[in-house]
């Protein structure tokens, strides 16, 4: 028996044997698969360049939008408004001192400080509604919701935006004058829930898990010590106790700092969903010196899985009405 030629010659047809073309559709496919597989991982780092780019636009969207916010707080100025006998009134509350007040993590309301352990208020000629005044009562804080699968983000950026209310309303008296009293966690709680009930008012940001503030005099140092001499606790700052900056001199009260530094820590929604309860508990504050380390420390304390997935943006804001 002898085998017939593959090709005769004179140009005849030619065919493939069936293990000439199985090895050709292999080799194909796996080339196919390979290229497949390159273009899954290009638009993975692709979509994760894009992802990462917008969290940054993000951040830097809503550190420039509290800059703004920022930039009108004041310390010492009178009060005003569209209705002078409201004003007279707010004034004799206040014994003819000035209401406005520049709080760092307010002494009194630890609640306040969530997580992070930093919040900030103050307020500024800024008010939608003047019946009773211009000056509004700001803040920024962080909240923590129980996270669900479909539910928002355990971790918040809350604006707290208060217009002034009626002087004569019982109870509203120390709206601008006490400390502990102007600003706590009922009042945020009822002015900026953040939640569905309320058409999540107040909210401003998802899936931040921190706010750190630090007060710093003109010289670029973390202020720690009040214009009495006085050390500040941690990061706390107020502006009715005015500041003694690096270089000795004395800013007597009331004084906003020459400017502050503010970061942000957070992540994305996928991550936020991988919280559960295991997210740091307590305070990874210590003094403003140890700004750095101390967001790094607390960073360190989430579970690995989230922790490799945080970012921290930060940024300086000088503050126009400081002296």
């Amino acid at each position: 028996m002898t085998r017939s030629p593959r090709a005769s010659v004179g140009g005849a047809e030619s065919s493939f044997t069936l293990v000439e073309i199985l090895v050709s559709v292999t080799i194909l496919s796996g080339l196919l698969i390979a290229l497949f597989s390159f273009l899954l991982q290009v638009n993975k780092v692709w979509q994760h360049g894009l992802s990462g780019i917008e969290r940054r636009q993000n951040a830097r969207a809503f550190l420039d939008f509290m800059a703004v916010d920022l930039q009108f707080a004041t310390a010492g100025a009178p009060l005003s408004g569209t209705n002078a006998a409201v004003r007279a009134t707010w004034s004799g509350m206040t014994n003819n001192l000035s209401a406005h007040q520049f709080l760092i993590n307010p002494a009194g309301n630890s609640a306040l400080k969530s997580m992070s352990a930093q919040a900030l208020f103050w307020q500024a000629p800024i008010a939608t509604v003047t019946t009773y005044g211009n000056e509004a009562e700001v803040g920024y804080s962080v909240a923590w919701t129980e996270p669900s699968p479909t539910g928002p983000s355990p971790a918040i950026l809350r604006r707290f935006f208060q217009n002034p209310p009626d002087p004569n309303n019982p109870g509203m008296a120390n709206f601008y004058s006490n400390p502990t009293a102007w600003i706590s966690q009922t009042l945020l709680d009822s002015v900026s829930p953040a939640d569905a009930a309320h058409q999540f008012q107040g909210l401003f940001a998802e899936d931040v898990y921190a706010l750190w503030v630090r007060a710093l005099d003109p010289y670029g140092k973390a202020i720690v010590t009040t214009a009495g001499g006085q050390p500040y606790t941690s990061y706390a700052y107020d502006s009715r106790q005015g500041y003694t900056d690096s270089q000795g001199v004395i800013h007597p009260p009331p004084a906003l700092p020459a400017m502050l530094e503010l970061a942000l820590v957070g992540a994305d929604a996928r991550t936020s969903r991988m919280l559960l309860h295991s997210y740091p508990a307590g305070s990874y504050a210590t003094t403003p010196a140890n700004f750095e380390n101390d967001i790094t420390n607390y960073v360190a304390a989430f579970p690995a899985p989230v922790r490799n997935a945080l970012h921290v943006y930060s940024t300086r804001i000088a503050l126009n009405n400081s002296h």
